[in-house]
């Protein structure tokens, strides 16, 4: 009697196990494909970095944006210090 009864908690905690381990083994998984999918966008960025057409295009955007801020500030100095 005793013995079925331990027979029969093994085998309920070995179904929990069972149940557990396979949603370990989905997270775990999981993990792996979000890692996988990190390091292939890693690369496609790099590999878009280092094309020409695109690098002229960030170094022209970079410029523009810096000639913008330049040319602010000079004609707001002018328009204070001669017209103000």
């Amino acid at each position: 009697m005793i013995f079925d009864y331990i027979e029969n908690l093994q085998n309920q905690i070995g179904t929990y196990f069972l149940i557990f381990r396979i949603i370990v083994y989905f997270i775990v998984g999981a993990l792996i494909l979000f890692l996988i999918n990190r390091i292939y966008k890693l690369f496609k960025f790099f590999a878009k970095i280092f094309n020409k057409e695109s690098l002229k295009q960030k170094i022209y955007l970079i410029l523009k944006f810096f000639l913008f801020i330049v040319l602010s500030a000079f004609i707001g100095w002018i328009f204070i210090d001669y017209i103000i």
